[in-house]
Order: structure tokens, then C-alpha cells, then sequence
């Protein structure tokens, strides 16, 4: 069943509301339509709805399509299925290699949208950037397919489940083994002396 208007604006408030997704604008959920299908036909097209991805216009997000051709919503940043799960997200990816500090574009996707759509999922990265020759590698935008996820947003808003403190133990000390190991790595890239505690 498809989620009501109510369900969807609070899901889009939830997003941009998150401070785990480095939002690409973040200014721009006030020019929201949240009817998402017309009810006579259109003539819009599939490039058009990925052309509301990052468009500037509120028309251009307002631009309606039919739910029997392209049943997703589409904001500036990411696409929703009819169940209210995120399948494509774009964000921004922050990293430093030094001396200097850099964002770059990402677009998370998911295995299943990118089969069915993997003709637009690609024309929309070619158009902000990917797959170019000619720019700096730091700057050139990703594209992640992810295997078996239904739903990016969970990607940064992972929750865990123990069913004992030995359970929260065991996950605390792999985390920190892990964060130690990547701290390790940047303090080897950056030519830092690592000192003992």
C-alpha cells in the first residue's frame, strides 16, 4: 500500500532533518510538491523525473507524472518507492586528502532500482560529473549500487538490537578496533607520528 501524503511529508522532513546525511541543498524543502501523480495523462517522460533530481526550479519539481509509468516520488535529493523507502539517494561525500579538504557528489542506489532504471540512474551521473576523464579524482562524483538494501536512508541511521550486555560489549570493543584502525590509517597517509597512549 502506497504511503499517504501525511506519511510521505513527515518522511521528507525526517530526512532533511537528519545530521547523518550531508544534505546537497538543504534550503530547498519549502518548493515541495507532495501530490505525486497526475490524474489526467502527462507527457512527461522518464528523463524528465530524474530531471527533478537536483532541479532548480519549483516547477520543475512540481512537474507531475503517472504512477502506471514511473511509480516513485521524486524530490531534489533522492526517490522514493511507494512504500516510503529511500532507492536513490544523492548527497555529499567529505575527505581530505592534504593538504586540503573536499566534498564531492555520491549517488547511493539500490541493486533493484538500478536494474530497471540503470539507463537513467547512469545519464543523471554522466550529467553531474561521473565518469569524466578530464577533472581532478577527488571531485569526480560516485555512484554506489548497494546489494540488498531496501531502504539507503537506513544506511545512515543504522539501529542495533542486543539481546545481552555481553552482545554490547563485544560490538563496542569491534567498534573501536575498527575506528582505531582507521585512525592508524590516516595517521599513515598523513605522515603523523602515532604516538602510544
Amino acid at each position: 500500500m502506497a504511503v499517504t501524503t501525511e506519511e510521505l511529508r513527515a518522511l521528507v522532513r525526517q530526512y532533511y532533518t537528519s545530521t547523518k546525511i550531508p544534505h546537497v541543498n538543504k534550503w530547498k524543502t519549502k518548493l515541495f510538491n507532495f501530490e505525486p501523480f497526475s490524474i489526467k495523462k502527462t507527457q512527461t517522460t522518464l528523463f524528465d523525473c530524474f530531471a527533478k533530481l537536483l532541479g532548480n526550479t519549483k516547477s520543475t519539481h512540481n512537474r507531475k507524472y503517472l504512477k502506471s509509468f514511473f511509480p516513485y516520488y521524486v524530490f531534489y535529493e533522492n526517490i522514493y518507492d511507494l512504500e516510503g523507502n529511500v532507492v536513490l539517494l544523492l548527497c555529499k561525500k567529505k575527505g581530505t586528502t592534504m593538504p586540503y579538504y573536499y566534498t564531492k557528489q555520491v549517488i547511493h542506489v539500490t541493486r533493484a532500482f538500478y536494474n530497471a532504471y540503470s539507463e537513467y540512474v547512469e545519464r543523471f551521473y554522466i550529467s553531474i560529473g561521473g565518469r569524466s576523464e578530464n577533472r581532478n579524482e577527488d571531485y569526480i562524483p560516485e555512484l554506489i549500487i548497494h546489494e540488498e538494501v531496501t531502504d539507503i536512508y537506513a544506511l545512515f541511521h543504522k539501529v542495533y538490537e542486543f539481546e545481552s550486555i555481553k552482545d554490547i560489549k563485544g560490538f563496542k570493543e569491534e567498534l573501536l578496533g575498527a575506528f582505531t584502525k582507521e585512525l592508524l590509517k590516516v595517521n599513515r597517509n598523513n605522515s603523523y607520528p602515532v604516538t602510544a597512549a
